[in-house]
């Protein structure tokens, strides 16, 4: 992760700044979320330093526009919502390098909801409330 742990809501939260690349305002891209829930207080430094290893797959991976992340100490919430130029995309960032690891580690200590969606490039960035939303509507 790129940034720097604040204070939100008396919760210490490291988060990432929107990384992006060029946006086409007039292409259709697809956003994915995912976020979860630590069942452990214990994990939180292992999951920091498997997510700053995931945020530097993806600055790196072909077909990332766009993602942010948080991980928080206290409500044990991590999520992260990102933008790819189509589903290969997605997929092979998902099932390769350090977010199949990551996912494999941490399957047992954290539960997680996933939502995708198509975006129009006018709306890149999405915000963490829309990706919420999202996965409000899965249910």
């Amino acid at each position: 992760m790129n940034s720097v742990a604040n204070l939100k809501n008396g919760d210490i939260m490291a988060e990432t700044k929107w990384t992006s690349s060029e946006v086409d305002p007039k292409r259709e891209y697809l956003a994915f979320t995912e976020i979860g829930e630590r069942t452990s207080m214990r994990s939180y430094f292992s999951i920091l330093k498997r997510a700053r290893k995931v945020a530097q797959q993806l600055k790196t991976a072909k077909g990332t526009i766009a993602f942010v992340a948080q991980l928080s100490f206290l409500s044990k919430k991590i999520g992260m919502v990102a933008v790819f130029e189509d589903e290969k995309s997605l997929m092979e960032f998902a099932h390769a390098g350090q977010h199949a690891q990551c996912m494999k580690q941490f399957k047992a200590v954290t539960k997680f909801q996933r939502a995708k969606w198509s975006i129009s490039g006018s709306n890149v960035p999405p915000t963490f409330e829309d990706a919420m939303s999202r996965i409000q509507t899965k249910k």
